[in-house]
């Protein structure tokens, strides 16, 4: 194994020769992404955000690469608040979010519901209902509006939401359970 999922990186790894396998596991265990990288390719940016890989890369073939430790690797980026600097740290914050989103689409339609919920109800200030369109969001977690009504109302079952129109959290500890 190259780079272990959960763990902030110490090195970036630019690989030269050869190709790795990046792959993310849920809780349970369950592989819930994969992707094949080869030569040209960075590893381990998510050191510069402080922030744990989302996912594992281990070597698929023979692989050649170069590491640089933290202080190299920004010495080798030059200073973080020029403007390029800014546009990296944002490129790779949005880079970090895209991968968040794919491994949200992964599993059962209430799962994918519950975990929307979970993360709105964690960045929400005002604790207001979520108003997004059904359709607009069955298409942001990749189902049809049909499949959407029947997450609610299984959610609604569960207690998870309160009754009504609106989509409110009645119960955030059932929520954070069934978003696992």
């Amino acid at each position: 194994m190259l780079l272990p999922q959960g763990v902030t990186p110490d090195t970036v790894i630019y690989l030269r020769r050869g190709q790795v396998v990046l792959s993310s596991t849920a809780v349970s265990g369950a592989e819930v992404s994969c992707a094949v990288r080869g030569p040209d390719t960075l590893l381990g940016l998510e050191l510069l955000l402080s922030q744990p890989m989302p996912y594992q890369v281990w070597a698929l073939t023979d692989v050649a690469f170069c590491t640089l430790e933290r202080a190299q690797t920004e010495a080798w980026l030059g200073d973080r608040t020029t403007p390029a600097g800014a546009a990296l740290t944002y490129a790779l914050e949005e880079a970090s979010r895209r991968v968040g989103e794919r491994q949200a689409l992964q599993g059962p339609a209430r799962r994918r519901v519950a975990r929307f919920l979970l993360q709105q109800s964690q960045t929400d200030a005002g604790g207001e209902p979520f108003e997004t369109p059904h359709v607009v969001l069955a298409g942001m977690l990749g189902m049809r509006p049909e499949t959407l009504s029947r997450a609610f109302a299984e959610l609604r079952a569960a207690g998870v939401l309160a009754r009504g129109r609106a989509v409110r959290v009645a119960n955030p500890t059932r929520l954070q359970e069934l978003a696992e």
